[in-house]
């Protein structure tokens, strides 16, 4: 909703918004996402 919000409200200045959202990365932090195979597979 961020991008789409800044979209809008930058489109008459004539400026573009892009977004990059990567995927799940395998840290310490995510940690009991890697052990429990369902939340895995549905981060993937």
């Amino acid at each position: 909703m961020l991008t789409r919000t800044l979209a809008l409200e930058l489109a008459p200045h004539k400026i573009n918004v892009n977004s990059l959202a990567p995927g799940m990365v395998l840290t310490p932090v995510n940690q009991p996402a890697i052990g429990d195979p369902a939340v895995l597979e549905e981060q993937v």
